[in-house]
């Protein structure tokens, strides 16, 4: 796939991953999105933790914005008010990414369970970290550095998909790439 075909409107949890990645570019191009975040999101999105423990860094969003790997919108007429009526329901940031998805029809990712909930109920097309992760590692056929990618969001964001979910086996097995580094 090449370029985005579509913008897909990005929750906290999934950007943090996506950023922690180090790939966050190579991962949304290589499924055809441009990332979009609205301003609660990005709000919630501060920092991402680095390979030493107790230390984060500050998340850029003027060279991700820079990159064209994200860009960075408002919710405007309507969707502040559906943004107040799913606020309700949701946190503030998800509340604002599904407002803004619903009304501007786009794609939605998340990670969280009742935002996914909230957005499928509204008949908005879902997507999530591992989804976003294993198909980048499809189209990449980098077994190395997808295994990378997700080490470092298990780390640096915190983040690895239930055992429930449909694709933790493959998660599991990509994850299971890395070499061994000799001692």
């Amino acid at each position: 796939m090449s370029g985005p075909i579509g913008d897909l409107v990005l929750d906290a949890d999934v950007l943090m991953s996506l950023v922690a990645s180090g790939r966050v570019g190579e991962i949304l191009s290589a499924c055809s999105y441009r990332g979009v975040v609205c301003e609660r999101v990005e709000r919630e999105t501060l920092w991402i933790e680095t390979d030493t423990p107790g230390s984060r860094v500050a998340v850029d969003f003027l060279s991700l914005e820079a990159s064209g790997a994200i860009a960075r919108i408002a919710a405007a007429g309507a969707e502040v008010a559906s943004f107040l009526e799913f606020a309700r329901e949701v946190d503030d940031g998800e509340a604002e990414a599904i407002a803004i998805a619903s009304h501007r029809r786009l794609t939605f990712a998340t990670d969280d369970r009742r935002a996914t909930r909230a957005a499928v109920r509204l008949g908005i097309y879902v997507v999530d970290t591992p989804l976003l992760v294993t198909r980048w590692a499809a189209v990449s056929a980098d077994s190395v550095a997808a295994a990378d990618a997700i080490e470092r969001i298990e780390t640096r964001a915190r983040y690895r998909p239930a055992a429930s979910h449909p694709l933790a086996g493959e998660w599991a097995k990509l994850s299971k790439e890395r070499p061994l580094l000799a001692s």
